[in-house]
């Protein structure tokens, strides 16, 4: 279900990384050589590309290096993934910026924009997500849940329980209270 945490070699690293860039490509309509470039130099790609390095240094014990280029990657990109959290091979991220990533994630998760999935602060622990989760835009998923394979988190929906398998997750629509003209 989770990434696993043992220390990987490089070429395992690199191997993550492919899988990454090859499942943006695929999503955005595999592309030309100089499209590949421009997706390449985007940020939701070198937020992946930067928590890979991370990570590979975490777990090798080069903490204090792996935190001080987290720190940078974030910066940069406006993610904050933690070299500590666990992602599996081909993480999508559409929209970089505002995202903050802490727990064990599965394979080929995608993370549609200012998502969080982080600690709540009332129960220790962090998420636990399946494999081929979607997180849409600004959802959450707070504390310790799991969240099974292939659920999917709608806009704006807020997780704090636990998600069974092929769940969708969704907050009511708005509805209106009263118009403008008063009626």
């Amino acid at each position: 279900m989770a990434a696993p945490s043992q220390a990987p070699n490089w070429s395992q690293t690199r191997s993550f990384i492919r899988e990454d860039f090859k499942r943006l490509c695929a999503a955005y309509d595999g592309g030309t050589l100089s499209r590949r470039v421009y997706w390449f130099f985007l940020p939701n790609f070198q937020a992946v590309l930067l928590y890979r390095v991370c990570r590979h240094l975490y777990l090798r014990n080069w903490r204090r290096s792996a935190r001080l280029l987290s720190l940078a990657a974030q910066r940069l990109t406006g993610a904050e993934i933690s070299p500590a959290a666990a992602i599996g091979p081909g993480c999508l991220i559409g929209h970089a910026f505002g995202m903050i990533v802490f727990g064990s994630f599965g394979a080929r998760c995608t993370f549609l924009g200012q998502c969080a999935a982080m600690g709540n602060g009332i129960a220790p622990g962090y998420p636990v997500v399946g494999d081929d989760v979607i997180f849409g835009i600004q959802a959450m998923a707070l504390g310790p849940v799991r969240i099974g394979n292939r659920a999917r988190l709608g806009p704006a929906a807020v997780v704090n329980r636990d998600v069974p398998d092929d769940a969708v997750v969704l907050v009511l629509p708005a509805n209106p209270i009263r118009s403008r003209s008063g009626a």
